[in-house]
């Protein structure tokens, strides 16, 4: 229980770590400034590689307790990015708690019934609530040309490219007057069209249906939904 860690850490690990922490520093005749200091307990977590991992966690420093499956902790994984969809964030967070609470028992057709049901939620929302949303950086520095065509340096990111997409068709289209081009310091939505690698940007609150590309939903569900507890089931096996 958290009460039995905190007490074995208080009279026990602590007092043995400051024991072999001044027994090291006298071995090589220097000054002991080392310590460990308890920062959280965990009553399960998902180790995804080096500093990526998603903790279930029911104590941290401050003595401040949860209940479990209140405080998910992640670190280095598609749940803390700025890019990811609000509506696949949210999903995703209830998805990977239920994967916490079940752990290698997890029902597979329990989990693909509920994978199957965000899905259909998923097809229902607005673009705005299901596309990336990235802002965007030096696009004079990796956009050559977005007026007569599209011309992009090599390693152009992939937010920017859609960006330049989208100026290249406003600036042919007969609704310049109506929607504003996309630049640096902007924040850009984007989406994988029904178009082969074809990506499509607009600004937030301003989706222009009259030109826009058809949104590819089986590519878009998969890249920001699938492919991350994808990764979490290869771990747990």
């Amino acid at each position: 229980s958290t009460e039995f860690i905190l007490n074995f850490y208080e009279l026990r690990l602590k007092k043995y770590l400051d024991k072999i922490f001044e027994i090291y520093s006298k071995r090589f005749n220097v000054e002991n400034i080392q310590f460990m200091k308890l920062e959280s307990i965990s009553k399960s977590g998902i180790f995804l590689g080096k500093d990526k991992y998603i903790l279930n966690t029911v104590w941290e420093q401050g003595n401040i307790s949860y209940n479990s499956l209140e405080n998910i902790i992640a670190k280095g994984g598609e749940l803390i990015q700025k890019d990811t969809p609000t509506f696949i964030r949210t999903k995703l967070e209830k998805t990977i708690k239920l994967i916490l609470k079940e752990g290698k028992s997890l029902d597979i057709n329990k989990l693909s019934i509920a994978v199957k049901k965000v899905k259909n939620e998923f097809k229902l929302q607005e673009i705005e609530h299901i596309s990336y949303n990235v802002k965007i950086n030096d696009y004079d520095n990796f956009i050559i040309e977005d007026k007569i065509r599209i011309e992009t340096i090599s390693h152009c990111p992939i937010h920017i490219k859609a960006a330049a997409i989208y100026n290249y068709m406003l600036h042919n289209s007969k609704f310049r007057e109506k929607y504003g081009l996309l630049n640096s310091k902007d924040r850009v939505k984007y989406y994988y069209c029904k178009t082969k690698n074809t990506v499509f940007g607009f600004k937030a609150g301003q989706f222009p249906i009259e030109f826009a590309p058809e949104f590819d939903y089986d590519t878009m569900f998969y890249k920001t939904f699938i492919t991350p507890i994808n990764k979490i089931l290869k771990v747990i096996n």
